[in-house]
This record gives C-alpha cells, structure tokens and sequence, in this order.
C-alpha cells in the first residue's frame, strides 16, 4: 500500500502539469473582434450533423465530459461569464468563453474554430 500511493501521487502531479490555465477579462481573436467579460456572445448555426454545436459544450472537466448543445440553440445569445487560455503540450495556447445560458451549467466556446465555423457570428456596433 505505501508503495502504491508515491506511484498515484505522481500520475496526478504528471496530469496536473499537462495543462495549464489564466483566465483573462478579454480577448481578441485572430479576426480582430474582441470578447469581454459581460458581453453577449451571439450564436449562429451549429457545424455538425443536425446542426449541433461542435465548438460549444459543456465544461470538458466536468464528470459528464463534453457534450454538445443542440440545435435549438441556433440564433441564440450568451453571456460571456469568463475568458479562460488553456495552454497544453498537445493542443498549444488555445482560448475559450465560458458562457451561460440563462441555466445553471457553464458552457465552453472554443471561440477561434466557433468564429470560422459560423457557430459564432460577429455583430458589429
């Protein structure tokens, strides 16, 4: 037993540091718009079959993992909660909106693949 708990110790000190993660106020994507805390985020129509949302889901950390909105949700609007920059070995520096839709879960937007994919749409003032 004493010898397992040093070997669990270090499998979730080696997956901590996989990832690591800030959160920021605002971002600026890659087309030059930029997000900010308190704005809504305007959803357009989802890329995948059905047109479900494929680059915006539920907290990938959670117990339930990623899971897609639906459809139903095309045209809608979010509130940007938060801006989180995840940045990983594997994946590199990617950002993401943690949104909420008027419920009690926090979905995450995966804004640069949700901009060119138009599940995301800009509106200009």
């Amino acid at each position: 037993m004493k010898a397992i708990l040093p070997i669990i110790a270090l499998f979730i000190s080696l997956a901590a540091s996989a990832q690591q993660s800030s959160e920021i106020k605002q971002y600026t994507s890659s087309s030059g718009h930029t997000f900010t805390t308190g704005e809504m985020l305007h959803l357009g129509l989802g890329s995948g079959t059905n047109h479900e949302f494929v680059f915006i889901y539920t907290n990938p950390l959670s117990i339930t993992g990623k899971i897609s909105i639906g459809s139903a949700w095309a045209g809608s609007t979010m509130l940007i909660k938060s801006v989180k920059i995840v940045e990983g070995k594997k994946t590199g520096k990617k950002a993401y909106l943690v949104c909420g839709i008027g419920s009690i879960s926090n979905y995450w937007c995966d804004i640069e693949a949700a901009i060119i994919t138009g599940e995301v749409i800009i509106k200009e003032p």
